[in-house]
């Protein structure tokens, strides 16, 4: 009985989120897609419906207001692939990525976030997503 509450719950929740945020919806959709592919993982819905819930809360609705995320990965193009996904489903260069092939060091790699971050203009704030490993903590290195 709890379940299904909580599930029924979920589903108004998510039609709800559905009409009012139909862009941004297919856009956390695209990000747990492409996620899903690259990363062997499987999210959940409540996955999806946080994460359209946490990107309205962040202003994601007005680009202006959330004027640039990176995407960290590794591999030779996962955080290009991701980028280049989100970009075209959001038709806006939101998304700027660095693919961090396994030889290159977590330090190279900040080096290279915070010329990107020195090079342009950051005043709404910047989002740094990350795969796993040593980029989760890369935040060491700036």
């Amino acid at each position: 009985p709890q379940s299904t509450i909580n599930n029924e719950k979920a589903r108004q929740l998510e039609d709800f989120l559905v009409q009012k945020f139909p862009l941004l919806y297919r856009f956390c959709e695209a990000i747990l897609g492409a996620l899903t592919l690259k990363l062997d993982i499987e999210p959940q819905r409540i996955d999806l419906l946080l994460l359209v819930l946490w990107f309205h809360k962040n202003g994601a609705i007005s680009q202006q207001q959330v004027t640039r995320a990176i995407i960290l990965a590794h591999g030779y193009a996962t955080a290009s692939s991701i980028a280049n996904v989100a970009n075209r489903l959001l038709k806006s260069q939101l998304f700027e990525s660095f693919d961090m092939p396994l030889d290159v060091t977590p330090e190279a790699i900040a080096n290279q976030v915070m010329a990107y971050i020195e090079s342009h203009a950051l005043a709404s704030g910047l989002i740094i997503l990350v795969d796993m490993g040593s980029l989760n903590a890369i935040h060491r290195h700036f």
